[in-house]
């Protein structure tokens, strides 16, 4: 057995004081990642961010996301390193978020030693459009409401509608980049927002400017005044031949008179007298060229009868004597109830006259339908009762007819309905009213010249701040923008179409043209609701 061999005692002591090997260091925590969107609500044909990355030796990649879908990668340049997403990169998105698409970004980024993290989501609204004109001085590019003229062939569009300047309210003229290119400050009486322009007369090239209580002008392209009358109008149509049927309201007794539109007051009334309807105008005149009549939808309310008589009463265009009436309908509405006189509404020809009535008898309640009777019968009954709409929710307020007269808009507070104009059914998409967002309420409407039609919601005694565009009823709605405000003009929108069928939006103090509605359509997908 050989003897043990012994270490030596201070390499034993050596040995014993040796430290374990050091733990390996902790993790480094993930990268912080920013994300932010300078302007929430952007309307444009591009939304910029700027992403931040600390933690990082170098950022190996970047990339921006919506919730969980992808959206681009980014070329990360440094603190802070600006990102751009173009409106066809969000295309995946438009199907399922709708055009002006409330977004929900995410910012993804790894360090190149693998460590990843993502930027708290960023909430922003994106609105693709086709071009956004506005001034490096903050000035408004269009008037508070306008018409839009040209268009075709690539012309330029304008724009004209009431301004305020130094010394009052002007018509004024202006051209997409918001530069004044005509203006008349010599005006009649003073215009405001509430302000209506009719369309472009086919004998005179002229147009009528008329507000509710004030008083209606003709004027030229180049916004000269030609005739104009001064006084509590509240109806107002136009002759082939230019010249305008205004009805006159106030006490003891309301008058409709032809105004022309060449000659100054008082030489410009052509009916002596002018002539007195039996009762208040339901709508606007409409003159039956066929007849040389001018037809009058009229609401005869029979004190004590709590009913009322809706009747067509026809005057002669030349002299404004009397030729005829029909009483289409009686409308209860209810013992102590007040009237609800429905607002009317002819088609091109007055052949057929489109109005509303709350549903029920002698109540007052809170759904509508629509009637469509023949002007030339009485009793609308038969064959002279063309249709009558299914019971709509909502007090329908307003009809507008539209592509080319197939389709009537009924429109109530809350509710859009779309109705066939031969048979009365409704034609919205799954048979479902178009709504304001919220609290909103319709403040305005505007017909395209096709099947487009597009609705302006905005706060109870506000102005507009969202419009909704349908392309085609069947289809449903085909965008909704929704800007916040609505206190006063200059933070609402408002919109207007071109002679080509093009719309355009003021946003604010932006003047805004979208995309064409065929653009957004194959993006947003058929039948969007």
């Amino acid at each position: 057995m050989k003897p043990m061999r012994h270490l030596p005692l201070g390499l034993l002591a050596a040995l014993a004081c040796t430290p374990p090997p050091p733990p390996p260091p902790p993790p480094r925590d993930p990268p912080q990642v920013f994300l932010l969107a300078p302007e929430a609500n952007v309307v444009g044909t591009s939304i910029k961010l700027t992403l931040n990355v600390n933690g990082c030796d170098k950022v190996a990649s970047a990339s921006v996301l919506d919730r969980e879908s992808f959206i681009k990668n980014v070329d990360f340049q440094g603190n802070p390193t600006t990102v751009e997403i173009a409106s066809n990169e969000l295309s995946s998105q438009y199907a399922t978020l709708g055009i002006a698409a409330d977004l929900s970004l995410v910012a993804k980024a790894t360090c190149d030693d693998g460590r990843t993290n993502k930027s708290q989501p960023t909430p922003a609204k994106f609105f693709p459009v086709e071009q956004v004109v506005e001034s490096a001085a903050g000035n408004q590019m269009a008037p508070d409401v306008f018409y839009a003229e040209g268009g075709i062939g690539g012309t330029g569009t304008t724009f004209v509608g009431c301004v305020g300047t130094q010394s009052g309210t002007a018509l004024a003229r202006v051209d997409t980049t918001g530069t004044v290119i005509g203006a008349n400050t010599s005006l009649p009486f003073p215009c405001s927002y509430l302000s209506q322009f009719t369309d472009k007369n086919a004998a005179t090239g002229k147009r009528w400017m008329w507000e509710r209580g004030k008083g209606a002008f003709a004027f030229d392209q180049n916004l000269n005044i030609t005739s104009y009358y001064v006084g509590a109008l509240y109806a107002l149509g136009v002759g082939p031949d230019g010249d305008a049927i205004v009805y006159e309201s106030k006490a003891p007794v309301s008058s409709v008179m032809r105004i022309s539109h060449a000659a100054a007051p008082p030489g410009n009334l052509r009916w002596a007298g002018g002539y007195k309807p039996s009762g208040l105008l339901m709508g606007n005149p409409v003159v039956q060229t066929q007849l040389n009549a001018v037809a009058l939808p009229v609401w005869y309310d029979e004190i004590g009868a709590y009913n009322g008589t809706v009747r067509i009463e026809r005057v002669d265009y030349s002299n404004g004597a009397f030729v005829g009436r029909n009483d289409l309908k009686v409308i209860e509405y209810g013992f102590l109830n007040a009237p609800r006189i429905p607002p009317a509404v002819f088609n091109s020809d007055a052949s057929i006259l489109y109005f509303p009535f709350q549903t029920g008898q002698a109540v007052n309640t809170a759904t509508s339908a629509v009637i469509a009777c023949a002007t030339n019968a009485d009793g609308c009954a038969g064959a002279s009762q063309r249709w009558q709409s299914p019971i709509l929710t909502g007090l329908v307020a307003a009809n507008i007819p539209f592509s080319n007269g197939s389709q009537v808009a009924a429109i109530a507070a809350q509710h859009l309905w779309f109705l066939n104009a031969t048979n009365g059914q409704v034609t919205n998409f799954a048979g479902k009213a178009i709504i304001p967002d919220g609290s909103l309420v319709t403040l305005g409407a505007q017909a395209g010249l096709g099947t487009d039609f597009y609705v302006l919601n905005g706060p109870v005694g506000g102005y507009p701040v969202e419009i909704v565009a349908v392309d085609s009823p069947s289809d449903g709605e085909l965008y909704r923008y929704q800007m916040s405000g609505g206190v006063s003009p200059t933070n609402a929108l408002t919109m207007a179409v071109d002679d080509w069928g093009a719309a355009w939006l003021r946003i604010g103090l932006k003047l805004v043209k979208p995309l064409p509605l065929k653009q957004y359509r194959l993006v947003r997908g058929a039948n969007s609701g």
